[in-house]
């Protein structure tokens, strides 16, 4: 019987005789009968005192009933897996992991998790918008960053680790919300920050441009805002004709000098309308009008309309 001992000489209840079935495990496949820390085998009848343990029979555990699951490779935004095998409860199974054919070397399900790995650089198809991830507020010890909602996501992945070539960036919370806090940090030091936007069922609609902030305390600092002259606000332009936009990064604070990580990077709301360029350069394309982005390392930025005619 799956679980359980059998009085089989069943036990005297006034007068009437029963037989006894008590039900000590969920499986049988390690079970070894007594002293299992949910089963207690003394057991007596109400009426003579008679006890019933002298019948009792050991069920002998049947063995783990083993499922290979196979490594899967970490990807870019996914977890992978190592290689493990599994006693499923569905076949009658314990519900542990191993790390062997054999059910020898029990692991926890967390063991069998390979992280995503994730570049320093940013990730093919990455993009500030529609995202904006930024810095909203940095102290000795923590940085708080913010990003905007976007269309059909149902949840937010935030990546991030200490700046750095060796540092990769880390799975730090999936979250509901628009923005997360990294606590616990060295002050006066740079880090970086990624958020990954996926809908119902898991995918990927988004991916923002990494970000790098710096902690207070030391001589790191960071950008307050992105600025440029009035006249590049509102740019009207003839198809086929160009223009640089030149902006200009202003820090939080003179003492503090801004490590530059990455230079100003920008971004254009509709490529068909008009193109940017690495250094700024705006091209017309097309009829229409959009918006172009031009932001900083610790994703603060400014946004100009671009009208062409």
């Amino acid at each position: 019987m799956r679980g359980s001992f059998e009085v089989q000489d069943g036990f005297c209840f006034y007068g009437m005789r029963y037989q006894l079935q008590v039900f000590a495990d969920p499986c049988d496949c390690c079970f070894q009968g007594f002293g299992h820390p949910c089963f207690d085998p003394i057991y007596g009848c109400t009426k003579c005192g008679e006890s019933m343990t002298r019948n009792l029979v050991k069920d002998d555990a049947t063995g783990h009933k083993l499922t290979k699951v196979e490594a899967k490779k970490a990807g870019c935004m996914e977890d992978g897996n190592a290689e493990y095998w599994f006693c499923n409860p569905e076949d009658d199974g314990c519900g542990k992991y191993f790390a062997d054919e054999e059910g020898k070397q029990e692991i926890k399900p967390e063991e069998t998790v390979v992280s995503a790995m994730i570049s320093d650089a940013d990730p093919a198809g990455t993009a500030f918008r529609p995202l904006c991830l930024r810095l909203k507020k940095a102290s000795k010890s923590s940085i708080k960053v913010v990003w905007h909602k976007v269309a059909g996501a149902k949840r937010y992945i935030v990546y991030a680790n200490a700046c750095g070539k060796k540092n990769k960036l880390k799975k730090q919370k999936s979250s509901t919300t628009r923005s997360f806090t990294l606590k616990k940090l060295k002050k006066g030091t740079y880090y970086k920050f990624m958020v990954a936007a996926l809908d119902a069922n898991g995918r990927v609609l988004t991916v923002s441009r990494i970000v790098h902030i710096a902690t207070k305390g030391g001589k790191a600092g960071n950008y307050r805002k992105v600025t440029t002259k009035a006249k590049f606000k509102k740019i009207k332009l003839k198809k086929g004709k160009k223009l640089r936009l030149k902006v200009k990064t202003v820090a939080d604070s003179k003492p503090r000098k801004v490590k530059k990580h990455v230079k100003v990077r920008f971004e254009t709301t509709n490529p068909a309308v008009a193109t940017m360029s690495k250094k700024g350069v705006i091209k017309a394309k097309g009829k229409g009008t959009c918006l172009v982005y031009a932001y900083a390392q610790n994703g603060v930025y400014l946004k100009v309309k671009v009208t062409v005619r």
